[in-house]
């Protein structure tokens, strides 16, 4: 067979399968330019706007102050001055917006119904045009930026990112602190925000991206309406030295201590930027070669030596110099020789660098960008736009999405060009590890770390290994033989919609045959459920290690399986062993088969055994430092599934695991098993279902009953006849409280008024709670909904207040706001209940939300495929006064089976909650009952 990487596999110059999108660049008077996008099939309008300026330009006396402004443009302007108005028009239409600050650019971005979406433009554009900057807000707001700096005080990754940037170049502006805190930001005046917003926000410096369901023309009518005025001052483009580094420095090494366990090695390369050199992307291959997992590559070497466990290769552009980074888990091994761990890279690099750009490496790449690019998921919504005006920064409008994707040219010399700048003189060196020796401290987030030159062992094998003395250990990766070859659709069969494929008693799985999206994809979620699996905490711990333990064994073939546009994950579920597989179709039946059999093997040395048990060790050892509303989040779910097991259990038994044990479950665990999962996609239904019969006959010995199988999102019933609280602390320095409030058992009115009440409080509730008494910079209020049960949640995370006042402060609120809801008028509530419906009867947008879509209807609600019409009728029927009753009887007063969850920062004092304290809530939870 002729290899695929010979083949023109997609014609690029054909509209892509499904593709109704008609795209139109446009330059306003002022300079700023636009990216339409036209598409009556997006569910959502969304915009995006790109400013080229970032946190590199601000005043070294007020570091910050890019973030801060990104923060102030969302609070009012001169023709809409209520600082909440944007948010409440956002979520009044299902919508949401967000902006976010780098070095070199601050973008923002917006997505709404299209029926909110001119009004929504126009608020957005008025950020740009005449912001007010109210003394008040200015006051107020600057405490959203000191509480997003307390909350990321514990983050180890921005601890070393500062570290980072802190040792860049004397005078080089990537030095500066770009969040802000009381130093560097405290009394900051409307006057210097204004000076700063005047002379870094023009018009020629900005890039405009807008998709909506409305015509080119209706489009670029709008832009030139609300975007026109943008004052243009004529700034040109900032231009930073690339000499970031200072040279009589490197080679070097910084050691860094962090707060949780970790031992990560990071080597940077200051490079070039690639954009200019879309064409042959060598950045993407060179990425592609270091990070590479297969046979032959410096990852197979390093856990072959027991040396490091995971390894990824990024190329990052700023606007004046790449970084180059590898980044290293190291095992105490490695730890120990990283003069060994530099020797082999350096080695590798050397064979880059011999080998070269190989032209069969370089098609296969090429042929997985074309397939990538032409048969890419639908895209939509402010993320999509905001990668795009990011890019439009630096590439013409309508070739934005070819450059950044495609590979056209073969250009071998400045391959081997970029490889020349890994050499050991050119290294900087990032050790992250417990212990390791520390003489300075951080300013702003203190963390300790320390400097020095790579000594002579370390830079003598550094150099051994770029002298090609250890050539004979790495090799060029092998020819994928997964690449697809047939992109052809499939058309047969008689089954129109999700269909039992098997149903018997190995199981049940449901197939949908593709008609929607005409892509040559298929995506699939199996469990295979295991008893064995569940029996006891440390059965959980032997299942976990053989999931982990299985994966190790499967990399090297696994690899060339995701490097060819297929994802293969298998993980541990409290019911079983999940398997997940999306991409190309044509392959899809060849993988289950190929799978089945090596289910039941474990071929990995003990070596590597004790390192896969001590990273799971050290990840449940993490956990308490993690963000105190992610730990709350995870307390919550804990506490509501009833096949859980808390993580405090499961540390302990690690260490006595074997790997005999783990091979003893992989050839027994899954002996009485049954199958659950859903299809959708490209794929013939009668192939389909062969594989997965053989998968099963080569797992099972005998089908698991159905009275032993755990049932499918399965919920913990708390009850009804109090307010519950669960009280709990870790070692994170902010503090967290969490009400869910529920309506009872899953049903369509209880999902329609949970979504609802969402839709009528989020705004509002974010803008009392996060604007105006800057309680914290993380505030959540959503609906959780589904068959089981519907509840109303909200969250709160300060750095400044406990948690017991944060409930306090949050009741007070709705004990007055909500009863307030009847005084709503009439056409605003009519307006929330449309556009909730509106949110609801869309189509799911990709494959991957339809299998979701899928597992849900099929798998959850057991074939019910009217439900979502069922939610929408009961939407309908639901008046004003209805809801504010329900929602006061639900929130205001008793709160009879609420749980609230109540975080107390490490080393504060404990909340006293006034609803009952679940004095143990492992014992408390075991014994309540199950809604299945």
């Amino acid at each position: 067979m002729t290899h695929p990487a010979s083949l023109a596999v997609v014609d690029l110059n054909s509209r892509r399968p499904n593709d109704t999108s008609e795209r139109r660049a446009v330059v306003l008077d002022n300079g700023l330019e636009a990216l339409l996008i036209s598409d009556p099939s997006l569910r959502k309008s969304s915009a995006a706007l790109a400013v080229a300026t970032g946190a590199l330009e601000d005043p070294e006396s007020r570091q910050g102050l890019a973030h801060f402004l990104e923060h102030m443009l969302f609070l009012g302007t001169e023709r809409f001055p209520d600082p909440q108005g944007y948010k409440r028009l956002l979520a009044e239409h299902q919508g949401a917006g967000n902006a976010y600050t780098t070095g070199d650019h601050t973008n923002y971005q917006f997505e709404v119904n299209h029926a909110g979406f001119e009004e929504a433009l126009e608020r957005f554009s008025q950020f740009f045009t005449a912001p007010l900057f109210t003394e008040e807000l200015t006051e107020r707001e600057l405490n959203a930026v000191f509480s997003e700096h307390r909350k990321n005080l514990h983050n180890d990754d921005r601890r070393r990112q500062m570290v980072e940037w802190a040792l860049h170049r004397e005078g080089h502006p990537r030095r500066k602190f770009s969040t802000g805190n009381e130093e560097t930001l405290g009394g900051v005046t409307r006057e210097e925000l204004l000076r700063f917003y005047r002379e870094q926000y023009s018009a020629n410096m900005m890039k405009l991206c807008v998709l909506s369901n409305r015509d080119p023309d209706s489009l670029e009518r709008l832009v030139r309406e609300h975007f026109a005025a943008i004052p243009n001052n004529g700034r040109a483009a900032h231009i930073y030295s690339p000499k970031v580094f200072a040279e009589d420095e490197l080679p070097d090494l910084v050691c860094i201590r962090p707060i949780s366990e970790r031992r990560r090695l990071k080597l940077v390369f200051a490079v070039p930027p690639t954009r200019i050199f879309w064409r042959a992307k060598p950045g993407r291959m060179l990425n592609a070669l270091l990070g590479h997992e297969g046979a032959g590559s410096l990852l197979a070497r390093l856990k072959r030596e027991n040396l490091a466990t995971e390894l990824s290769a990024s190329l990052g552009n700023m606007t004046w110099i790449g970084y180059l980074e590898v980044r290293l888990d190291l095992t105490e091994t490695g730890l120990a020789r990283i003069d060994r761990v530099f020797e082999l890279f350096f080695a590798y690099v050397e064979m880059l660098q011999r080998e070269g750009l190989k032209k069969r490496f370089f098609n296969e790449e090429k042929t997985i960008f074309e397939l990538d690019y032409f048969f890419r998921d639908h895209e939509e919504g402010m993320w999509t736009a905001a990668s795009l005006a990011a890019d439009m920064l630096h590439y013409p409008a309508l070739e934005v999405e070819q450059r950044r994707s495609l590979a056209v040219k073969y250009d071998p010399e400045l391959f081997r060009h970029y490889v020349s700048y890994l050499q050991p003189q050119r290294m900087r060196a990032v050790l992250v590890a417990p212990g390791v020796p520390v003489d300075r401290v951080e300013p702003y987030y203190g963390t300790e770390y320390s400097r020095r030159p790579l000594n002579d062992a370390e830079l003598a094998a550094a150099e051994r290994g770029a002298s090609g003395v250890n050539r004979d250990l790495f090799h060029y990766p092998e020819a994928n033989p997964f690449i697809p070859t047939d992109l052809s659709l499939l058309r047969n069969g008689s089954e129109v919609g999700p269909h039992p494929l098997l149903q018997d008693e190995r199981g049940v799985v449901w197939f949908e045959q593709d008609r929607r999206f005409g892509l040559p994809k298929a995506n699939l979620a199996l469990l295979l459920h295991s008893p064995a699996m569940v029996r006891s905490a440390r059965s959980a711990v032997v299942a976990t290690l053989y999931a982990d333990a299985l994966n190790e064994t499967l990399r090297e073939w696994n690899y060339m399986v995701r490097m060819a546009g297929l994802l293969l994950r298998v993980e541990y579920d409290e019911r079983g062993l999940l398997l997940n597989l999306e991409g190309y179709s044509q392959k899809f039946p060849e993988l289950i088969r190929a799978l089945a059999p090596r289910l039941g093997r474990i071929a990995i040395s003990e070596q590597s055994f004790a390192e896969l048990r001590e990273t799971l060790r050290r990840d449940l050892a993490n956990v308490v430092h993690e963000e105190a509303y992610r730990q709350t989040l995870g307390e919550l779910n804990w506490l509501l599934s009833p096949h859980a097991i808390h993580y405090r259990r499961l540390e302990p038994l690690i260490a006595d695991v074997t790997l005999e044990e783990v091979r003893e479950f992989a050839r027994e665990g899954l002996r009485r098993t049954a199958l659950e999962g859903v299809v959708y996609g490209n794929l013939d239904a009668g192939e389909l279902r062969r594989s997965l019969e053989e998968l099963f006959a080569a797992v099972a010995e005998e089908a698991l009953p159905v009275a032993e199988r755990k049932a499918h999102t399965a919920e913990v019933v708390f009850p009804g006849d109090r307010a519950w609280a669960h009280r709990f602390s870790t070692a994170t320095n902010n503090s967290c409280w969490m009400l869910v409030a529920s309506l009872g058992a899953g049903s369509p009115r209880g999902e329609a008024l949970a979504r609802l009440g969402a839709t009528l409080l989020k705004a509002p509730f974010f803008g009392d709670m996060r604007t105006r008494q800057q309680l914290g910079y993380v505030v959540f209020c959503g609906a959780r909904t589904g068959r089981r049960s519907d509840s109303l949640y909200f969250l709160i995370q300060s750095g400044q207040y406990g948690a017991a006042e944060l409930r306090q402060r949050a009741d007070d609120w709705l004990r007055e706001f909500v009863p307030g809801l009847a005084a709503l008028e009439e056409e605003r509530f009519a307006q929330a209940k449309a556009e909730l419906i509106v949110d609801l009867e869309q189509e799911e947008v990709d494959m991957r939300a339809r299998l979701r879509r899928l597992d849900y209807e099929c798998l959850v609600l057991g074939g019910d495929f009217q439900w979502q019409q069922k939610v929408v009728a009961a939407l309908r029927e639901l008046t004003l006064e209805e809801v504010t009753t329900a929602l006061t009887q639900l929130l205001v007063g008793e709160r009879r089976g609420s749980l609230s969850l109540y975080y107390d920062a490490a080393g504060g004092a404990a909340s006293v909650p006034p609803e009952f304290l679940i004095a143990d809530a492992e014992k408390f939870r075991s014994g309540l009952p199950v809604r299945p």
